[in-house]
């Protein structure tokens, strides 16, 4: 894992945070299953990796991961519930990075709730 930056670390602990306590209860209507502890440091770090190697790092670019999180639910993917788990996957972060153009279709800001 590379090094990573704590701005990178914050982003991405803000961003667990808000994914499990309001974007997921907003998309599937309910709470988001419970992870282990395992599990909740493994997303962070995928996250947090990211966003290091992405060029991410600025406080601002928390609402690329909010914008990239929005896409993601609008999507269909059979068999998956959106669960953070499959979110904080390398080929999923990059898929979602790519469709999420932030700068030209900004989302209203009562969508993401930071």
């Amino acid at each position: 894992m590379a090094k990573l930056s704590c701005l990178s670390d914050k982003i991405a602990e803000t961003f667990f945070d808000w994914y499990i306590n309001n974007c997921y209860p907003h998309y599937k209507d309910v709470k988001h299953p419970k992870l282990k502890i395992e599990q909740k440091n493994r997303v962070l770090g995928v996250i947090s990796e990211f966003i290091f190697d992405a060029g991410c790092g600025d406080v601002d670019d928390i609402d690329i991961l909010v914008n990239m999180a929005n896409v993601y639910f609008r999507q269909p993917f059979p068999r998956c519930d959106h669960n953070i788990n499959h979110f904080a996957n390398f080929g999923v972060l990059k898929t979602q990075y790519y469709k999420s153009d932030y700068r030209d279709n900004p989302l209203p800001r009562e969508y993401h709730d930071l």
